[in-house]
């Protein structure tokens, strides 16, 4: 009952870790998470290809060990007690198959232990093999795949690795196991976005298409092309609406829909940085605020602790909230239309890693957002 004061979590939320003995770092784990159902693991921050514009900046030949995993599911796992809702398990790095036997460490430890859960990766899936897929299959999962394109435009961008990449996104719709394409726009890719869209959605019957702008742009020269092309992306999901009621583009412009554009709500944070449900662990078992917080380890301590040493220390998370709720929109953004509904402001991590000084965004996630308002105004409208 006094650690309960100490630690004011709920006796409810306790009750999924009833598998677990150390009683001190459950309490200390949900004082941080209070209703963790959502696991992102770095399994490796390596990776086999060299994309022209990767955004890691500290690749190294670090990997999570088979006993690394398996000590890291056992402290987090919790039973949500909602069958449509387990605990889900997501796999990140650099590219995370190469740290495949630690991820089939943790799914046979929740196989054979009957514990229910969901599971995804964001991967190139170039090094998918027979054996993740038969994993996959008899889980509830769902893949983040990276692609670009028809092949010239991929292969141009990702280290010529289309073939590899098709052939294991034809496995996966073989194997019933959902996805969703992942898209990174270069400059360079800019006037053919729509011709790549269009193919990706034919060619692989993609559901869910996500282009999102490449980091290192700075400043969208060619706006009125851009714009052009999701505006040509806007009339194709219109087309399908009727015959393809899942097709959608998810979180860069689907999500925007539903928003009443007239109104500029204040949003208490741009992203689940610093979530009670959501925690984010490296390949050492350090706990670390989102995968981005690499960028930022020679500006700011991001480290919340290591969760097999059980030091967890929650200053770091009560800083970066604090950052989030007072200092994320510049003054730049004081009469933005996009203010408070298609963007919630700036992330304090890349503002930091760009070393800036001032919130507000880079020019060119400025100008696409000015693009996401006007194409889902344009949706809106259709569909009225």
């Amino acid at each position: 009952l006094q650690t309960m004061v100490i630690f004011p979590v709920g006796v409810n939320h306790l009750l999924g870790y009833k598998h677990l003995d150390n009683e001190v770092f459950i309490m200390k784990f949900k004082y941080l998470y209070p209703e963790c159902n959502n696991a992102i693991l770095i399994t490796t921050d390596m990776c086999n290809l060299s994309c022209k514009y990767c955004f890691e900046s500290n690749k190294s030949n670090n990997i999570m060990t088979p006993d690394t995993a398996l000590g890291i599911i056992k402290k987090i796992y919790r039973d949500t007690g909602d069958p449509e809702y387990p605990f889900k398990v997501s796999f990140f790095g650099g590219e995370p198959l190469i740290g495949w036997e630690a991820m089939k460490t943790i799914y046979d430890y929740l196989n054979e232990n009957n514990l229910p859960y969901k599971t995804g990766a964001t991967s190139n899936l170039t090094l998918l093999t027979d054996e993740i897929v038969d994993y996959w299959k008899n889980a509830d999962t769902f893949i983040t795949a990276s692609i670009d394109g028809n092949k010239i435009t991929h292969d141009r961008n990702r280290s010529n690795s289309f073939d590899k990449v098709a052939d294991a996104l034809d496995k996966l719709n073989a194997n019933n196991i959902p996805f969703e394409a992942r898209m990174t726009i270069s400059f360079d890719d800019m006037s053919n976005l729509f011709e790549n869209v269009k193919f990706i959605h034919q060619r692989f019957n993609a559901k869910r298409i996500i282009p999102q702008l490449d980091t290192n742009i700075l400043h969208i020269l060619k706006y009125l092309d851009l714009e052009a092309q999701w505006y040509k992306i806007a009339d194709y999901y219109l087309e399908n609406l009727n015959t393809d009621t899942e097709f959608n583009f998810g979180g860069v412009l689907s999500r925007f829909l539903d928003l009443d554009l007239t109104k500029h709500d204040e949003c208490t944070k741009c992203c689940y940085f610093g979530s009670n449900t959501s925690v984010v662990i490296n390949w050492n078992g350090d706990v670390v605020s989102c995968p981005d917080s690499y960028f930022t380890e020679t500006y700011w301590d991001m480290n919340y602790g290591n969760i097999l040493e059980d030091n967890l220390n929650p200053e770091p998370k009560y800083e970066c909230i604090k950052y989030q709720l007072e200092a994320k929109y510049a003054k730049k953004c004081n009469f933005c239309r996009c203010k408070g509904n298609i963007c919630n402001g700036e992330c304090y991590l890349h503002m930091i890693a760009d070393e800036r000084t001032e919130f507000g965004q880079k020019n060119a996630f400025c100008q696409m957002n000015e693009i996401y308002y006007d194409v889902v105004k344009y949706i809106q409208n259709a569909l009225k």
